[in-house]
């Protein structure tokens, strides 16, 4: 018997395994895209605060407290003037330094120089109420060059407890000086 002799065609065509890897290699890249993404979002939406709350002591026994948003990690120094009273005026000062709060292993393995940082707050209760300063617009000192301090000062009042609160904000470090200063002057309030 003789059989007809099938002849079949040998696909050579066969496609290349380029694609497939190019495919394999877009698909890493989306997903690493996403990942770092996610990452980056949840850093974002759960980074610490930069500013918080300070609040100074009772004002001469007003009842009455000064305010306003500090760097975190800035801490009450002994206060400069616990609060003395000199011919009907009664004034206290306080100071807020900038303190390195990393761990001493991570200070030595990233140094960085040290910054004159400080945040003061001066208040003020004149129960004569001779003596006013009201309100002020922030007036930022500008600075000649790097590594010179830039300072802003700016006052509140609170005219019917004869308070007035002074800020006077002071850092080396202008990026940080420029992304809070503006919110710290906005925040000062007497309650």
């Amino acid at each position: 018997m003789n059989e007809p002799a099938h002849t079949e065609a040998v696909k050579t065509d066969l496609p290349s395994p380029k694609p497939n890897r190019r495919k394999r290699l877009a698909l890493r890249f989306a997903v690493l895209v996403v990942a770092v993404a996610a990452l980056g979002a949840a850093y974002w939406f759960t980074r610490p605060p930069e500013l918080v709350w300070w609040r100074s002591p009772d004002i001469d026994g007003t009842g009455r407290h000064a305010i306003v948003l500090i760097p975190v990690g800035w801490k009450l120094e002994e206060p400069v003037d616990v609060g003395r009273e000199t011919d009907g005026e009664w004034s206290a000062g306080y100071s807020l330094p900038y303190v390195d709060n990393r761990p001493a292993f991570i200070r030595r393995l990233f140094p960085n120089a040290p910054e004159n940082a400080k945040l003061e707050v001066v208040v003020s209760h004149s129960r004569s109420k001779k003596s006013w300063h009201e309100v002020t617009q922030p007036e930022v000192n500008d600075i000649a060059g790097p590594g010179q301090e830039r300072t802003i000062e700016h006052r509140a009042t609170l005219r019917e407890a004869g308070i007035w609160v002074g800020i006077y904000y002071t850092r080396t470090n202008v990026p940080a000086f420029n992304r809070t200063y503006r919110r710290i002057c906005d925040s000062l309030r007497i309650e």
